[in-house]
């Protein structure tokens, strides 16, 4: 299986019918829920017993669909509404902004006919007699109703790091979860040498004329330069930084950007560490492989939280409109990267 790697929507298509069609062949008959005393949610069994004793019901046989997409790299959602469960595909290589949401409606416009970004399936069709992959997934879209309740993305569920259930293995004493380490060789420590370059090089010894006096006296070397002493305020929104030569990349090609909140459930915003605001990334090192992927998919992540962030893109708009209608000039900037500096006593 190619997964996101072929070129069209039908080809992905195509694979998600062949895992059907190879579920489908398994025999699978359906089950109502099994007794629990639960006051909230349902036993399940896992999908490897559902193979094995051909019972299940639709959050199980659903469960069993996704987890066998995304064995093959295809990335789908659970959608649950009332009494029932069914899955939502997605055709093209992306995911929710969010592990669960409770909006029918983007499904619904990612199914649409043009688009075509996801597929429903009905996937308690993987246990009928005369159901074909199509009439599945027909069945599927109209089960987008007033019922919806909410919809699980699984891929945003592992960069969130909610993992899978480790593989068991079927010992002698019973069930056994293992996961062995793999095995590394000896890494080789001879290094290459590299040397420094003198930036003393770059230094100029020509004689200064007036026009060179006239330009530096131009340049605003004081503390009023917001673009040599930076701290975040109303007007100023700084973003989860990983990945910034690919933002370059990007933006220098004329690409847009969507800027997105703070929203990684679990997991605290990020704290200043100094006195001007600023956030380094890199103390959250669990981000930097969502964040890449982000930026691949043109999102970018704010530090604040959805209101603070509209608050703030809000107020750098309507003061970057003003100070163009009054002067002519977009002072609006994007600054990569920051360099840390600190004042002493005896600084000249």
């Amino acid at each position: 299986m190619a997964a996101y790697m072929v070129g069209t929507t039908q080809e992905v298509r195509q694979q998600v019918a062949a895992v059907y069609q190879a579920l489908h062949e398994a025999g699978l008959s359906y089950r109502t829920v099994p007794p629990g005393f639960e006051s909230e949610g349902q036993r399940i069994t896992m999908p490897d017993q559902v193979i094995a004793t051909k019972l299940g019901n639709c959050l199980e046989l659903t469960l069993l669909m996704a987890s066998a997409l995304e064995a093959i790299g295809l990335n789908s959602q659970v959608v649950v509404k009332k009494g029932h469960a069914f899955l939502a595909v997605w055709l093209v290589c992306d995911r929710a902004a969010y592990c669960v949401t409770d909006d029918a409606s983007f499904i619904q416009k990612r199914c649409a006919d043009g688009l075509d970004e996801m597929m429903c399936l009905e996937c308690t069709t993987l246990a009928g007699n005369e159901a074909s992959f199509e009439e599945a997934a027909k069945m599927g879209l109209r089960q987008l109703d007033d019922t919806f309740e909410m919809a699980i993305d699984i891929w945003r569920c592992r960069e969130m790091q909610i993992r899978p259930l480790p593989t068991r293995i079927d010992a002698a004493a019973g069930w056994d979860a293992e996961n062995p380490a793999a095995e590394h060789g000896e890494t080789n420590t001879e290094l290459e040498s590299h040397d420094r370059y003198d930036l003393n090089r770059l230094v100029d010894n020509k004689k200064l004329t007036k026009l060179d006096i006239w330009e530096r006296k131009l340049l605003d070397f004081s503390l009023r330069n917001a673009l040599l002493n930076m701290t975040l305020g109303a007007r100023q929104l700084q973003l989860v930084s990983f990945s910034v030569n690919r933002v370059e990349d990007h933006l220098q090609e004329g690409e847009e950007y969507e800027l997105m909140p703070f929203c990684w459930d679990g997991v605290e915003p990020l704290k200043p560490q100094e006195a001007k605001g600023l956030v380094q990334s890199k103390q959250s090192p669990q981000l930097e492989k969502f964040i890449v992927d982000e930026v691949e998919h043109m999102r970018l992540h704010s530090l604040k939280n959805e209101s603070e962030t509209k608050q703030k893109l809000r107020t750098i708009y309507r003061a970057a409109r003003t100070e163009q209608e009054e002067t002519g000039a977009n002072p609006m900037y994007l600054a990569i990267g920051a360099l840390r500096w600190d004042e002493t006593d005896t600084i000249s």
